[in-house]
C-alpha cells in the first residue's frame, strides 16, 4: 500500500511540474529556440532538425522542434505555446503563410524574434527565401542538358510536382519553362504529383505504363524521385539514356547519383542539412543578439551530379 500511495505521490507531483514548465522557458538564463516545421517525414526538413538539435546542444541554447503534419491549425497552436512559454527565437516553416501571418505578427509583439523558412512575409524578423521558379529551372535545366546530350534534343518528359504548397507549384513551372526553352522538341506528356517515395513509386509505375516511351523524368524534391528511380528499375527501363532530376541532394539521392547503372541522374542542391542548420541556427543568433540583418535572405543553389557528388557527400562543396 505504501509503494502505491508513493508512486501516486511521484506521479502528481510530476505531472505538476510538467503542467508548470509548459507555461514557461525551461531555464530563464539559457537561449531558447523553437522549430516549428511542415513535416519532419522529408528528409531535407527532418535532417537539418536534427542537425539543429545537435548544434543548439553544443551551445546550451534550448530548442524545441515540432512538426505541424502540414496542417496550419496544429501551427498556429505550437504558436500560441511558444508564445506562452517566452521563447527568445521561433524558426517558422510555414504550412499555408496566410493563415501564419497574424501569430506570427503577434510573437513579435511579445518580443519574439521569428525567422520564416520558405516564404516572403513582413511578418518576420527575417525571411529565408528560394526563388522557387528559378530553381525549378536549375532542375529543369539539368534535364534539357540531359535530353540534348544524350537523346538528340527528342524525348518524352514526365514532371513529378505537388500542387499542395504554392512554393512547390512555382518549382514545378520553372522545371516545365527550363525545358521548354532549352529542348523545346522535348514532348512533356504527363503531370502528376507525388511528395515522397511511396507516393512516388507507384505514380511512376503508372505513368511508365501509360506512357512507355518516356526516357526523362523531372521531379520537383529527392522524395518523390527515390520512388520514381525504384519504379524505372522495377520496369527493366534503367537504361543508359534514362534520366531522373531533382532537388535536395539528400544522401539517399546522392547514393543513387554516385553509380552510374542508376537513372537518378541530378539534383539540385540547397545545402547539406548540416549546412541548413548551421545557417538557420547562425541567422537565428544574430535574431536574438540585435545583429544587423537583411530582412530578405536568399539562398542559393547549386547542382549536384556524377561529377561532383562525392565531393559534396563528403562536404567539400
Amino acid at each position: 500500500m505504501k509503494k502505491i500511495l508513493l508512486s501516486f505521490l511521484f506521479i502528481s507531483m510530476f505531472g505538476f511540474v510538467v503542467s508548470c514548465s509548459n507555461g514557461a522557458k525551461e531555464d530563464p538564463n539559457r537561449i531558447s529556440m523553437a522549430f516549428t516545421v511542415q513535416d519532419l517525414t522529408n528528409p531535407v526538413w527532418g535532417a537539418t532538425a536534427e542537425n539543429l538539435k545537435k548544434i543548439c546542444a553544443r551551445n546550451n541554447v534550448d530548442l524545441t522542434v515540432v512538426d505541424c503534419a502540414g496542417n496550419s491549425a496544429n501551427q498556429i497552436t505550437q504558436m500560441e505555446n511558444f508564445i506562452q512559454k517566452g521563447i527568445d527565437v521561433i524558426a517558422i516553416h510555414p504550412a499555408e503563410i496566410n493563415s501564419l501571418e497574424p501569430i506570427m505578427q503577434k510573437a513579435r509583439d511579445a518580443g519574439i524574434k521569428v525567422f520564416c523558412w520558405d516564404e516572403d512575409t513582413d511578418n518576420a524578423d527575417v525571411s529565408w527565401l528560394v526563388d522557387n521558379f528559378e530553381f525549378g529551372k536549375a532542375i529543369g535545366g539539368e534535364a534539357a542538358k540531359w535530353i540534348n546530350d544524350k537523346l538528340g534534343g527528342n524525348a518524352e518528359v514526365a514532371i513529378v510536382e505537388y500542387s499542395v504548397y504554392p512554393n512547390l507549384i512555382k518549382r514545378a513551372d520553372g522545371i516545365v519553362a527550363a525545358i521548354n526553352e532549352q529542348a523545346p522538341n522535348a514532348k512533356i506528356v504527363v503531370r502528376d504529383s507525388a511528395i515522397n517515395a511511396a507516393e512516388g513509386m507507384p505514380m511512376a509505375e503508372s505513368f511508365l505504363q501509360s506512357y512507355p516511351n518516356i526516357k526523362v523524368v523531372a521531379c520537383i524534391g529527392d522524395g518523390s524521385a527515390i520512388g520514381v528511380n525504384e519504379a524505372v528499375k522495377a520496369s527493366g527501363k534503367a537504361s543508359a539514356d534514362f534520366g531522373i532530376f531533382a532537388a535536395d541532394a539528400t544522401e539517399e539521392a546522392c547514393d543513387k547519383i554516385i553509380k552510374p547503372e542508376e537513372p537518378f541522374r541530378a539534383s539540385v542542391s540547397l545545402g547539406t542539412p548540416e549546412q541548413l542548420a548551421n545557417q538557420v541556427y547562425d541567422i537565428c543568433m544574430k535574431l536574438v543578439n540585435g545583429e544587423p540583418l537583411d530582412a530578405k535572405i536568399y539562398r542559393e543553389f547549386k547542382v549536384v551530379n556524377e561529377a561532383n557528388v562525392e565531393d559534396y557527400m563528403n562536404g567539400k562543396i
